[in-house]
């Protein structure tokens, strides 16, 4: 686009979509290891006779 976006350093854009994306895939993956702690606690709460 402009002479600063061709001088090999990337734009602003870029680094904040980067950013965000590796927030998005982070965020994502703590939610799934919550969920699958969260259900490992309720099977053992839920069937305590089961051990």
């Amino acid at each position: 686009m402009s002479e600063s976006d061709r001088s090999g350093k990337p734009s602003p854009i870029t680094i904040v979509t980067t950013f965000m994306f590796s927030q998005v895939i982070f965020l994502s993956a703590r939610i799934i290891q919550g969920r699958k702690q969260i259900a490992m606690l309720q099977a053992s709460f839920l069937s305590p006779e089961t051990r």
